[in-house]
């Protein structure tokens, strides 16, 4: 493998005449019904392996000489935790959760070079347009998730200075996933942080999505909680959260493990999402017990929407099977 980025100047030129020869677009169907296009590496021939070889090197590279993590960014970073996300809002009462609105498809290699053009000489300059697609960021790229990261990197930092003067105020990004709270229980320096957020995004192109924002106050007699990154905050007394991993995303494991049993052939696609997604769970697992209590705690109780769906085998076999997964990992 070379970090050598001029190695790559030719399969990357060829790319950017003719990019449909080495990628091609996809169509899926988001939880709201929508079409959303992916662009991907083209599987078949020599052309999609050798760009998928070639922006993963350019990465390697990347990373080495320019990656560096803002303190408050949680996603694409090695021993970074979902978790750790969380921990800086282990005191607070009020909450906005909010999602970047097409994140990746939002950046422009106009507007990143715009922002980051005097970090890099002409052959970096055009190893990093070969990671964009017909000039923005692709989600199937191996290089987006990181190139996305490093184009917040300005953003994370004007944030930062932002909160030198409001000790109260809290933020965390993972990647599009932004949540933002504050330990007094007067939402007003919140709101105006809210209102900062959402003035920044624009300047770097980028906007919320609105309906995916959500505000929550916790309260203790209420027993409420606020979920970000299939984790749940709630209060466990007047000054103190704690972190749990919220019950609908152990059911939807236990609906997936379910809905793998009625094939009769081997779906991997399927047992790989599971697989990572109790992996997630064994990762953050300081809070990994008080999840298992609650899914013991369900079954004990025989919650109806569990069993709805554990409908195509015994509940019991469902969490044998749950279980050996953990065992496996």
């Amino acid at each position: 493998m070379s970090h050598d980025v001029t190695a790559y100047a030719s399969l990357i030129n060829s790319y950017l005449l003719n990019p449909d020869k080495y990628v091609y677009p996809f169509t899926i169907k988001e939880k709201n019904g929508k079409e959303r296009t992916i662009i991907t590496y083209n599987k078949f021939g020599q052309f999609g392996p050798y760009l998928r070889t070639a922006h993963s090197n350019i990465l390697e590279a990347f990373q080495i000489n320019f990656a560096e993590r803002n303190m408050h960014s949680f996603a694409y970073h090695k021993n970074v935790r979902c978790y750790d996300a969380l921990k800086s809002h282990l005191k607070s009462n009020v909450f906005i959760k909010l999602d970047i609105h097409h994140f990746f498809e939002s950046i422009t290699e106009e507007a990143f070079f715009d922002f980051y053009s005097e970090y890099f000489n002409k052959e970096w300059k055009n190893a990093i347009k070969g990671l964009f697609y017909k000039g923005s960021l692709s989600i199937g790229f191996v290089s987006s998730p990181a190139i996305s990261d490093f184009y917040m990197k300005k953003f994370d930092n004007e944030v930062e200075d932002y909160l030198k003067d409001h000790d109260e105020l809290h933020y965390s990004r993972y990647s599009d996933d932004i949540l933002i709270s504050s330990e007094l229980k007067d939402d007003q320096s919140l709101n105006e942080f809210f209102d900062f957020i959402k003035a920044r995004l624009a300047v770097y192109h980028l906007e919320i999505n609105e309906k995916k924002t959500k505000k929550v106050s916790l309260d203790l007699n209420t027993h409420n909680s606020i979920s970000f990154l299939g984790l749940n905050l709630s209060k466990i007394d007047d000054i103190n959260n704690k972190v749990t991993i919220s019950k609908r995303y152990i059911l939807f494991i236990l609906f997936l493990i379910a809905k793998q049993k009625r094939y009769t052939d081997h779906c991997y696609a399927l047992e790989n999402e599971i697989k990572s997604r109790v992996a997630y769970l064994a990762y953050n697992s300081p809070i990994f017990m008080v999840s298992h209590l609650i899914l013991c705690q369900m079954i004990l109780k025989k919650d109806q929407k569990l069993k709805k769906l554990a409908k195509y085998q015994t509940l019991k076999n469902t969490l044998n099977c749950f279980k050996s997964i953990f065992i496996r990992i």
